[in-house]
């Protein structure tokens, strides 16, 4: 999300036409935690932002689009979600006029006050950004693996119509698949340091080829993993008498991380 997300289009009062308005309501709503706007990490990264830009635009003689009563709303609004995050932000002013007292008391007013003022700011909201960049680096991880940190759902090859899928634990990160789970192959074993290799995904295969009734005739486990993984590509697998193996004559075969087998 960016910036345009915490305005309003309204009819502008004096030509008619749509003018984009700060939704101060939506400021509120996001100091209260009220918002359906988007996770608190993505309207914190995107105020931070906005927030940042439109003080560097006061400090410099730019023209800053906020007034100094949506200035508040949006710095209260700011220091909230990041608060919900354990971020600190105690900016030592809460709206414009305060930050115009701030640099005149602190030496940053007169020749060099520009470069000053942005220096100012830089050193304030740096941390901010570097604990965001924290923030979203450990939710994305958080994505594929649960609270144990060990890689949960690892869903692939499907062979038919695409597997349906619910969250069933989200604090765990567990998922279930509802519909077509036929169709696909669900990795259900941790990884090792290395990774997945595809020494292990063929023992996994074999282990799980010990389970099924139907196997294909006269082929070993990797022989079948391959074929059943090129099934999924919609191509005809390659049998015995035109290739010498799947590590032979498809070297991408011998680990589907990208990675030397192992």
């Amino acid at each position: 999300m960016g910036s345009i997300n915490f305005f309003k289009t309204e009819a502008d009062a004096v030509w008619g036409g749509p003018s984009a308005v700060f939704d101060t309501d939506l400021m509120d709503a996001i100091a209260r935690g009220q918002a359906d706007l988007a996770d608190d990490l993505h309207v914190a990264q995107a105020l931070a932002r906005l927030v940042h830009d439109e003080l560097r635009s006061f400090g410099t003689g730019e023209n800053n689009s906020l007034t100094d009563e949506q200035m508040a709303k949006a710095l209260r609004a700011l220091r909230s979600v990041l608060r919900r995050l354990d971020i600190d932000f105690q900016p030592p002013f809460r709206d414009f006029t305060g930050f115009r007292d701030h640099w005149s008391r602190q030496g940053m007013s007169g020749g060099g006050g520009y470069a000053a003022r942005r220096g100012y700011l830089h050193e304030l909201f740096e941390p901010v950004w570097t604990a965001l960049d924290d923030a979203e680096v450990e939710a994305t991880s958080d994505a594929i693996c649960g609270v144990d940190g060990e890689l949960k759902n690892i869903i692939f090859a499907s062979s038919g119509p695409k597997p349906e899928i619910i969250l069933r634990d989200a604090i765990s990160n567990i998922i279930e698949i509802v519909k077509y789970e036929e169709s696909c192959l669900v990795y259900d074993r941790p990884l090792t340091e290395s990774g997945l290799t595809w020494g292990e995904l063929v023992s996994w295969w074999g282990d799980r080829r010990g389970q099924r009734k139907e196997q294909l005739p006269n082929m070993d486990a990797a022989d079948e993993l391959y074929a059943r993984l090129m099934a999924s590509r919609a191509r005809r697998p390659p049998t015995r008498a035109n290739r010498a193996g799947p590590a032979a004559r498809h070297p991408a075969a011998r680990d589907p991380c990208g990675r030397g087998s192992s």
